[in-house]
């Protein structure tokens, strides 16, 4: 259910998208992080994941809802080459707002005191952000051209378990594609302050 896959595809600016295949969602961070410290660039992960569950329904099929946002830097920081994190994340517990790093200059800060957790950083501001930094994040025409998908399977590993896009969709509690996934109509939990 973990990633075995990764793909690297070249986008319409100088940016090079990376995305992975867990079953449960993408998570390249950890690829991102390390390639921006060696090739001594900046790096971006994003994830806008919608919410399909909440506390009282956490034992069924779907996922808690999350909207992050790392820029990495070429050198190491307080934590890893983190230079900023903004993410609001929704799990078990409830919803959780976290800023770390140096704030840039294209960010919000109004809006991380919002009363709803929830609307502190949302998939809107996350596409704003993206954006200042040349980041056509929604927009599928801003991916395409020459990509390399890259495959790991380590020996000493069990064989992940594998399923398709519909089955994975279904297990996460997701309709139909949306444009933006943390737009959900899905409710966003019982509590949310």
């Amino acid at each position: 259910m973990g990633s075995q896959r990764v793909l690297f595809l070249s986008t319409k600016t100088r940016w090079t998208a990376c995305f992975d295949n867990g079953a449960t969602g993408g998570n390249p961070s950890t690829i991102v992080g390390e390639l921006s410290r060696q090739l001594r660039c900046q790096g971006v992960a994003c994830g806008c994941i919608p919410n399909t569950l909440t506390r009282s329904a956490a034992a069924t099929q779907g996922t808690w809802g999350a909207v992050k946002f790392t820029l990495f830097g070429p050198e190491q920081r307080d934590f890893l080459n983190v230079e900023r994190a903004v993410s609001v994340i929704n799990d078990v517990r409830g919803w959780e707002f976290k800023a770390i790093g140096r704030p840039q200059p294209f960010e919000r800060p109004e809006r991380y005191a919002a009363r709803r957790i929830a609307d502190r950083f949302t998939s809107e501001m996350l596409e704003e952000y993206c954006g200042a930094l040349g980041i056509q994040l929604f927009d599928e025409n801003f991916y395409g051209g020459a990509g390399v998908i890259t495959h790991a399977h380590p020996w000493f590993l069990p064989r992940l378990a594998t399923m398709t896009l519909a089955e994975a969709r279904a297990r996460l509690g997701l309709n139909e594609p949306t444009r933006r996934e943390g737009r959900s109509s899905q409710p966003l939990d019982d509590e949310e302050t």
